[in-house]
């Protein structure tokens, strides 16, 4: 058993882990103790073929419990057995799911939550998209009493099959469980509204155009032609510096520097993005990045 420092919180939150190599880097645990001090009891979920004991032992302050799973079903299969080892979600105020798919967060998580307006919005995130169809992405979302007692939340978990098929999760899951709240008249409220994003880019494009070397011309002329087309981009990757530098999005999708740098020509001015808008101690991130 864990510490459950917040033992009679009614905010829980289960946060997902995954490393190949067993490792939990110093960005992960930055996040659980950020969770932690927000309030939220933590059950980590863990994917990762082993944890070593004196990882165990530095989570046991901040977590609720550590739930060590079989890497089957994604980061969705590990929500679901977070969920499960909570157990009654009618005894809770709020649930967070959260996954270590971001850096971050750039910003106080007891300040950002704490901002979000509980009257206008049945289930928060920080980012929607478009692809696919409409939903909230799923590394970070907030559920309220009004979608956790929704009889098609517990329904959803329960019926939810375990699938090793990033494609089908996305489609099935992450989109689905938006589409089957938002079918019952609950609200969806994000920190960073899509189309409001997108606007926000294209006026900043337009006028930066010419600030940027011939060789980013043809990346901005694509982005730039994406947007008007009209095309549904995923904005943590595509409008990932928007997001932070003027929404301030507290997180930064990894995958923008360290997989797909190649598609991103101006990956490279992450950390100068970060320190605009925060404090953050980018170390974190170079830790990680150092690893890979």
């Amino acid at each position: 058993m864990c510490a459950d420092p917040h033992a009679q919180s009614g905010r829980e939150a289960v946060y997902v882990n995954y490393d190949p190599r067993g490792i939990i880097h110093d960005y992960v645990f930055s996040q659980v103790e950020d969770l932690a001090e927000a309030g939220y009891r933590v059950t980590f979920a863990s994917n990762s073929p082993r944890i070593a004991a004196d990882d165990v032992e530095t989570l046991h302050p901040f977590c609720r419990q550590i739930v060590w799973r079989r890497n089957v079903g994604y980061d969705f299969g590990a929500y679901k057995d977070g969920i499960a080892a909570i157990g009654d979600l009618e005894k809770i105020d709020s649930l967070l799911i959260m996954n270590d798919s971001v850096y971050g967060p750039f910003c106080s998580l007891r300040k950002l939550l704490s901002a979000m307006d509980q009257t206008d919005t049945d289930f928060w995130g920080i980012t929607d998209s478009w692809q696919h169809n409409y939903h909230i992405q799923s590394y970070f979302v907030v559920f309220f009493q009004s979608a956790l007692r929704a009889p098609e939340f517990r329904k959803f978990w329960l019926r939810m099959p375990y699938v090793n098929l990033k494609s089908w999760v996305i489609r099935h899951c992450e989109v689905k469980l938006t589409q089957i709240l938002a079918r019952k008249k609950l609200k969806a409220r994000v920190l960073a509204p899509y189309w409001t994003v997108v606007k926000r880019a294209l006026q900043k494009l337009d006028g930066a155009a010419t600030e940027f070397p011939d060789s980013y011309e043809k990346f901005m002329t694509r982005k730039r032609g994406e947007i008007i087309a009209g095309l549904a981009l995923n904005p943590t990757y595509v409008l990932w510096d928007t997001l932070i530098l003027d929404f301030n999005c507290p997180f930064l999708k990894r995958e923008v520097i360290n997989t797909r740098t190649k598609n991103q020509p101006l990956a490279w001015q992450w950390q100068d993005v970060i320190e605009k808008t925060s404090d953050y101690d980018t170390e974190l991130i170079w830790r990680h990045l150092h690893t890979l």
